[in-house]
Order: structure tokens, then sequence, then C-alpha cells
């Protein structure tokens, strides 16, 4: 056989190996790693055949297994972040269909019943009751998402009610997805959640506990018996809170302790967890959410102090937009308030349409100029996470004014296409795709958040981590380790399409922006960071002299979960 004959048979070769790894990676996310080498044999062959405009010989197969993933990973996936949902509660709780039939339910609810397949009925709540909560699944709206339940039935004796919110299961399909959280709530407020009422609405102990009996379904008469007082005493006291609380019923009494109640419990930050739940107890972070210009839905949150020195976090593409809960603490101490919006597509933040990258990176820029208009902050310290350096530079461009200090931690925005075959391995993986097959990045990376979903977040940590020291050694580090997990959901959430979109950003160079800055960019960079060597941020640095670099010692990639310190450091240096 000529050599010609020899390499048409390894191509041969190479193809099929990467068609029947594509389809045994969409039956079992187990199969990622080797797919992802199979892609690499198969693009470096690929370029070197050098095929003509339109050969794409397992383009097919590509699209045909997207498909399958789509199918086979929603049901999963839905039925995995309902009951992360329900986990997350406080208390026992359900999600419900708008029929009222259970589609998830945590452990503390299936404690108390006995039944494999239960029904709203077997909790103890009788007809009443469950026409109650129907008619409170057909009030909620968009606007108010939430709905106070009086107990009833064998529940009427117990301190506490029903909250009902709406959630949703699928962010692909908006209205399919939408389900109902019931859960119960008890009625031992805290005495610092009690303080949180007193100073709030200026209320006594005594009017507390009055609106918290309204809201369990007591009549006015049943709470002066219980008191013994007067029914004219009790509506006295009502109307006192009713003045202080500036509402005109007992309903609309009732419904702002419910909301109260449910964000003193935490209860409408489950609509915004990711599949992995919580953050660790009493970490300084507040999740909101913000309407933007064009009618879209900005996520962002709020760590460290209230108020204090603000800092605007561009989150990097796969780290998310959590800090870890010892480097917030000590950002509360410190008196630094970090803001970090979820860019459109990422969390939950609603997805951007189709544009090219100067306009997405445009869109982003105002986005965080509508956060800090929202917050009424006119100037901030502007910190861009990893490849979120472009994010940054793109805003101190736009908008210097609004900048108090730009910085940057493990990414300069520099890039050569010859650093591509330096790169770690599962990283060169999916650049190279970026780089010369984009078309085939959205199997790729749904076929990756297939692995996480699927619960093997040690397999795709190790993949990006392997063989770079310091990244292994910040990954043995709980708080850095779960704060990954919970980004990676992050970045994974509506599926891939931003994440695929800053692959391509990440591989374009903007030196050639930063010359135009008119302010220095302070760059954090750790000594052992393998994925972005410090001499590629020393090459920045001479491009653009007024950029000032500070080198952290056996700090990686994850200088910001493990040497947060530096980090604080310099942002109190900047203030």
């Amino acid at each position: 056989m000529g050599e010609d004959g020899a390499a048409g048979q390894k191509w041969e070769e190479i193809s099929d190996q990467l068609i029947s790894d594509i389809y045994a990676t969409t039956l079992s996310p187990e199969h990622y790693d080797q797919f992802m080498e199979s892609v690499e044999a198969y693009l470096y062959n690929l370029r070197a055949k050098n095929p003509g405009p339109g050969e794409a010989p397992v383009d097919r197969h590509f699209k045909t297994a997207l498909t399958l993933l789509d199918v086979l990973g929603r049901k999963k996936s839905s039925g995995d972040r309902a009951f992360a949902i329900a986990e997350s509660a406080p208390g026992p709780a359900i999600i419900l269909d708008d029929r009222l039939a259970i589609t998830a339910l945590n452990n503390a609810a299936r404690g108390a019943t006995r039944s494999n397949a239960p029904k709203l009925s077997d909790f103890g709540l009788d007809d009443d009751a469950l026409s109650d909560i129907q008619l409170a699944v057909h009030d909620l709206t968009k606007d108010d998402n939430l709905r106070v339940v009086p107990l009833k039935g064998s529940w009427r004796d117990q301190d506490g009610c029903l909250l009902l919110s709406k959630v949703n299961i699928d962010s692909e399909l908006l209205e399919s997805g939408v389900r109902y959280l019931l859960t119960f709530s008890d009625f031992s407020l805290n005495p610092e959640q009690r303080k949180v009422l007193r100073k709030a609405y200026n209320l006594s102990d005594v009017e507390i506990d009055i609106a918290f009996a309204l809201m369990k379904g007591l009549t006015v008469q049943e709470i002066a018996g219980q008191r013994k007082k007067s029914v004219n005493t009790l509506r006295t006291q009502i109307k006192s809170i009713q003045k202080k609380t500036e509402t005109n019923s007992i309903a609309d009494i009732i419904r702002l302790f419910g909301a109260l109640l449910a964000n003193l419990t935490t209860m409408l930050q489950h609509s915004d967890l990711p599949a992995t739940g919580k953050s660790a107890p009493n970490v300084p972070l507040r999740r909101n959410t913000l309407t933007v210009r064009d009618g879209r839905r900005l996520a962002y949150i709020e760590q460290g102090a209230v108020e204090g020195i603000p800092v605007l976090f561009a989150h990097n593409m796969m780290y998310g937009v959590e800090w870890t809960p010892s480097a917030l603490f000590a950002a509360e101490k410190r008196n630094i308030r970090i803001i970090a919006p979820s860019r459109p597509g990422f969390g939950f933040s609603d997805p951007l349409p189709g544009q090219d990258i100067d306009a997405v990176l445009d869109s982003a820029a105002a986005d965080y100029c509508e956060v800090m208009d929202h917050l009424n902050i006119e100037r901030a310290i502007i910190f861009g996470h990893g490849m979120a350096s472009i994010y940054a530079l793109r805003f101190a461009r736009r908008y210097p004014h609004r900048v108090q200090a730009l910085m940057a931690a493990s990414h300069a925005p520099i890039w050569k296409d010859k650093w591509l075959k330096e790169l770690p391995v599962r990283q060169r993986q999916v650049y190279t795709v970026a780089r010369y097959a984009p078309q085939l990045l959205p199997f790729i990376t749904r076929a990756g958040a297939a692995l996480i979903r699927s619960g093997n977040h040690d397999r795709f940590i190790d993949a990006l981590t392997w063989n770079i020291p310091a990244d292994i050694k910040a990954m043995k580090n709980k708080e850095a380790y779960d704060v990954m997990v919970r980004a990676l959901h992050h970045t994974i959430n509506q599926g891939c399409e931003a994440y695929c979109r800053e692959c391509i950003i990440r591989s374009r160079d903007y030196v050639d922006e930063a010359q135009k800055l008119t302010m220095p960019m302070h760059i954090l960079h750790g000594l052992g960071d393998i994925m972005v060597p410090p001499s590629r941020v020393e090459l920045f640095c001479e491009r653009v002299p007024e950029s000032q670099v500070t080198w952290v010692e056996n700090a990686g990639q994850y200088l910001l979960f493990t040497h947060w310190q530096h980090v604080l450091r310099k942002i109190e240096e900047l203030a």
C-alpha cells in the first residue's frame, strides 16, 4: 500500500473512531475524556488533510448526536433541578405541577409520608386546604410570585404556614418548565430575625406575633381569645400594624409578611439556586435580579459588606460569580462590597440574541453600567476574573468615568495562535475546536455539561487541572472545590451557548484596545499558572507599559479561591 493509501486508511480509522466516540458519549457522559482525545486527533489530521470548502466528514454525526443529547438530557436535568430546588428549602418542600401532582420532594417532606408515590392528601391536608392551594396556583403571576396558604387539617395546630412560589425547572422550555414550590415555614423567628422586622417597620414583638397569627389563618376573635384580649384591642393593634407597614387590609398584611418570611428564610433564593444547592450558611451573599433596557432579566449577587468599597466583579467563563466563604467574611470585615452580575446566558441571566463579538462585549459593559445605576454606585473598582479581563477592559474603554480602578486576575487580554499547542490538555482540546471547527462546539460543550450534570464533578475538574500542581492543590481545598462545583453549574445552567461564544471571545487578541486605555490595568497573577504562563502577562505589560502586575507565589488559575488575601489587599490599595 502506497503512502497515500496508508494515509487514507489512517484517516478513515480516525474518523470512524470519532464517530463511535460521539455516540458513546451521547449515551454515557463518562466517555467524555476518550471522546475529547478523538476530537483532537481528528482536528489535527483534518487540518493536515486540508479539505475543501464545505467538506466536513463527521459534521452530520455531531448534529444527530446533539439532537439525541438534547432529548436524553432534558428530562433528567429537569428532574435533577426540581429535586435540587426542593432539597435546598429549609423545611419540608414539595414541587407541584398545575394539577397539584407531586413531581419532586425533598427528604424532609419524604420523611413525613410512607407512600412511595405520595399525593398532597398524604400529608394531612384536607379538601379545603387543597382547594386553597389550587386557588393560590391560579393566582400566582410573574409580578406577584408568592402566596401564603393558611394551615388546615392535621397541620392546623402547627405554628407556621404554607408558602407557594412559582419556579422554573427547565430554562429552555419556559412554559412547560413551570412548577410550584410548596414549603412549610414555621414562625419560630430567632432574635436576629425579629430585630430585622422591628427595625424595618418599627413593630413591637406583640404586633409581629399578631401578624404571624393572621398568616396562620386565625380569625381576629381566635387571636383575641388566645391572647386574652378584647376584639376591639386586637383590631386597634391590627390598625397599628397596617399604619406602620402601609397596608390597607388583613389580606395585605398576610401577603407582606409572607414575603418577609420567605426572604428571612431565603426561600425566594430557591428559584435562583444552581442544581448543586446552597452556599455555606450565613455567608454574606445576597441574590438579586434586574430588568435591563431591552427587557432581559439580569441576575446578580452582592457579596461581602452591604455598604463599602464597591467592586464590580466580571466572572470568568467557568469560575462563576461566587467567592469562597472565607474571602467573603474577610471582605465584609474589611468593608468591601462585591457586585457580581451573571452575563447573559450564565446562571439565571436571560440569554442575549446572537450578536458579533464586539456587540456582546459592548452589551455586557452596558449591563454592568445598569447594575451600578440601579445600586446608585457612581464609580467602582472593575475587576475581571480570568478571561473576563476582556470584559473589564471593554467597560473601562466605554465608561472610563465610572472606573475607580481596573483590576484583573489570572489572565491578561493578549493572545497568539501559536500558544494554542502550549495550553493544558483539556483547554487545548476545547480551544482548538473553537479556533478551527467552531461548528462542533455545541455538541462538545453539551456533552461536557452532561458529564457535570451526571454528578461527575471530580472527573471534569480533574481534566481541567491535570498536570498543574498549583491547581490540583487548590481543588483539595474544600471551600475552593465547592465554589468551583457551583461555578460549573452557573456556566451550564441555561445550556452552553454563552460558553461557546466566550471560547471564541477568549481566542482573540485585545492588546490594541488595551493600548488605548486611559488608566493602568492592575493584574494579579500566580507564578504557578500554567493555563496563562507568567511570560504572557509579562509580554502584555511590555506591549501595554502602563499595566502593573503583582506576582503571587504558589498560585495557579484558582488564585482568587486560594490566595484571596492578595486580592482584597489590592482592592484596599486601589480604593
